[in-house]
């Protein structure tokens, strides 16, 4: 840099480096924190770091041979008619517009118009991936570099030709992409006062909604997506994840009929919803992890583990870790556990019911249901069952017409209810008016335990009679210390 014939510009990386230097405040990107990183590991003072970089230009202007170049990090769709010293700095170290934004055909179609034609040069942004020279009149130095990809060099010559060439660049992470996504999402996830982080281990934590998110109906990205949601914290990695909290239907605008008549894309399926509690396994460290909920610790990690250990064999548990490892999932069961766990549904013995498999990666994306299907198949394991499969919205209709009926039964059983699921992995869930009742009345049931007080207002017949029942097996509600609606139901309907 100190030589007379060399000048560096100045970057977005650059920026964020002096306010670093300068203890002013901006936004730690992860590949930011890494150059700090290394800064502060080398011994390297701050007042170093800002006399460097006022030593940067913000562009090169130059006139060389017959021809004008204009020179910058970010790249500009067009020279303006005031003097560039009019143009901003943060546009010639971050571009204009977004990063997706082709700057290269805007420059160059702006430039075709001129009489008097500047020749740009830029780094930054090549999200299209073009070639340094698609374009007449910009060319794009970016080659993915951090990545893999190529560090690009253009050198020209007075008599007005380029020449080109690139070099590999083969020393770098690559999971470079995957740890700065996971990295922003944890960033993301910490400012939002809805979302809870427990710290699990030193390098893990788990993420999930609050209790006021969801008794307040408080979603959006982030809300949803932090469920069942396990990250190793120190390198920025996925280690477990669930579902994207999804909803009822007719729950919230987008899964009104109304709404799904516009937003569906068909066909939609109908998988049969099974009454337990999330069972989530994924591989840490080379080790099975096991997890429910928000928590790898507890008495529903302990139901889980038995439950899987007792159900499957050495063979099936070695697919089943052969299968995470190299595809990078987190397998999702429905864990039913009748003795430990009783629900509303009734069950004879435990079982887990594989429900998906989900990519460890940011955005939600999981194994299609035939390969998840033809997996289970092979190694023997219980897997969810597709019901229904609807081609238009009338079917969908009647389909879900004929499940919200007052009686409905599938294979003459009562069920929970059902998740579906469009062409595009948009999910909604729809529950039986059996599961509802009954849900319902333990509810009840519930708070006048813990009250001791019945109010005597009833919903149903159904409801009267069967609190009459309570009461009088057990004289005083006090008596009661738990309910298994499941037991006391059948008591109560073999008295009717």
């Amino acid at each position: 840099m100190n030589n007379e014939n060399m000048l560096f510009l100045v970057g977005n990386h650059e920026d964020k480096l002096y306010k670093y230097a300068c203890d002013d405040e901006f936004k730690m990107d992860y590949d930011i924190k890494n150059t700090i990183q290394e800064f502060e590991n080398k011994n390297l003072k701050k007042s170093e770091i800002r006399g460097f970089i006022k030593k940067l230009s913000q562009i090169a202007f130059l006139h060389f041979g017959e021809k004008t170049y204009l020179i910058t990090h970010g790249g500009i769709p067009y020279i303006p008619k005031l003097p560039l010293d009019f143009y901003s700095t943060n546009s010639f170290l971050y571009g204009v517009d977004q990063y997706e934004v082709d700057i290269d055909k805007i420059y160059n179609d702006f430039m075709e118009k001129q009489d008097h034609k500047i020749y740009q040069i830029h780094g930054h942004r090549n999200f299209y991936k073009r070639k340094y020279n698609d374009y007449q009149y910009s060319f794009n130095l970016e080659g993915d570099i951090e990545h893999g990809g190529y560090l690009r060099i253009l050198t020209l010559h007075k008599d007005g030709h380029h020449e080109y060439m690139e070099i590999k660049n083969d020393v770098y992470n690559p999971n470079l992409i995957e740890e700065t996504q996971v990295y922003n999402l944890i960033e993301e996830l910490r400012k939002n006062k809805y979302v809870i982080e427990k710290t699990l281990e030193k390098d893990l934590s788990s993420f999930n909604f609050s209790k006021e998110a969801f008794y307040n109906n408080i979603w959006n990205h982030m809300t949803t997506k932090a469920r069942g949601l396990f990250i190793d914290t120190q390198k920025y990695h996925i280690i477990a994840r669930s579902y994207n909290k999804f909803f009822n239907l007719n729950e919230r605008k987008e899964t009104k009929i109304d709404e799904l008549k516009h937003t569906l894309h068909f066909p939609v399926k109908f998988y049969l919803k099974y009454n337990g509690f999330l069972g989530i396994l994924s591989i840490k460290n080379e080790n099975l992890f096991f997890a429910s909920k928000s928590t790898n610790k507890g008495e529903y990690v302990e139901y889980f583990k038995t439950i899987f250990y007792q159900k499957y064999n050495q063979k099936q548990i070695e697919a089943l870790k052969k299968k995470m490892i190299q595809e990078n999932i987190t397998l999702v069961f429905e864990v039913i556990d009748p003795i430990n766990d009783p629900h509303i549904i009734e069950y004879n013995n435990p079982d887990l019911i594989l429900l998906d498999m989900i990519y460890n990666k940011v955005d939600y994306q999981k194994i299609p249901y035939e390969e998840l299907k033809k997996f289970a198949d092979i190694y023997d394991l219980s897997v969810k069952e597709l019901v229904y499969t609807v081609k238009n919205i009338e079917d969908f209709e009647n389909t879900c017409e004929n499940i919200l009926s007052e009686d409905y039964q599938f294979n003459g059983t009562y069920v929970e209810g059902f998740v579906m699921e469009d062409e595009n992995q948009f999910m909604t869930k729809i529950k039986t008016k059996y599961y509802h009742t009954w849900k319902y009345i333990r509810t009840k049931a519930e708070s006048v335990l813990k009250t001791h007080k019945d109010f005597g207002q009833y919903k149903s017949e159904l409801e009267e009679s069967f609190m009459k029942y309570l009461h009088k097996k057990y004289k005083t509600m006090e008596n009661l210390q738990k309910i298994n609606i499941i037991m006391e139901r059948k008591d109560f309907e073999k008295n009717l």
